[in-house]
């Protein structure tokens, strides 16, 4: 499953979570504009994703002023391309950009220093990490991202992941550094891991990545063509 946050200034954070089938049939339209609208929205992604279409063209579509944010890594287009360092204003917090390449090259993680949180899209996931087969992926970069950057953040730090298929939301730097069966590892041990997964390339790939390098507005155009 997805996850999506939705972090603001009113609330530390507010994690919402939706299924696909239904987001596509568009179910959830009216709610998510009764739930945002007059409050600026950014969707902010961590990296161009394989294996679904990001919700930000039609966060574009449906909320006037709202622009798409991502890292210039990427490789994406995107109203605002993010450096490393950068800072992303919400509400009276900031999200830090942390570079955390190695599922893809251009993934990032968002670091709320004053929240003690992290938002780790695909790189680190709950005792798991994203594949590391494809858009420039690589086993070793991800195994130096995650222990120079992740887990060099303070222990007590909560670690918000973009996928879990067990339920969970939720992990710490402490749990995964002592719990991931993979990252817990050697550099060799992990890199010989990744490179026997042997995994089916995604089935949307063909269509996710180019509706992705736009922010999924190749999809909203695509749907409107077929209307």
């Amino acid at each position: 499953m997805r996850t999506q946050y939705l972090p603001s200034g009113v609330a530390n954070s507010f994690a919402g979570k939706r299924d696909e089938r239904e987001a596509r049939r568009g179910r959830r339209s009216d709610g998510a504009r009764a739930l945002l609208e007059g409050f600026p929205v950014s969707p902010v992604n961590t990296h161009m994703h394989a294996d679904h279409i990001t919700g930000t063209g039609r966060l574009k579509g449906l909320l006037p002023g709202c622009k798409s944010v991502i890292s210039r890594s990427s490789g994406a287009k995107a109203d605002v391309l993010l450096e490393p360092n950068d800072q992303v204003q919400f509400g009276r917090h900031q999200l830090r950009v942390l570079p955390t390449p190695g599922h893809t090259e251009g993934c990032v993680t968002y670091v709320c220093d004053e929240q003690a949180i992290a938002f780790t899209g695909d790189a680190l996931l709950i005792r798991g990490c994203g594949r590391t087969d494809f858009q420039g992926g690589s086993a070793t970069i991800l195994y130096k991202s995650v222990h120079e950057k992740i887990f060099t953040l303070p222990r007590n730090y909560r670690l918000y992941p973009a996928h879990d298929y067990n339920g969970r939301t939720v992990t710490t730097v402490a749990e995964e550094e002592a719990l991931n069966p993979r990252l817990s590892k050697s550099l060799e041990e992990f890199v010989r891991i990744m490179n026997n997964l042997n995994l089916p390339y995604p089935k949307m790939i063909d269509k996710a990545v180019p509706a992705n390098k736009v922010c999924g507005l190749y999809e909203v155009e695509e749907e409107k063509g077929e209307q």
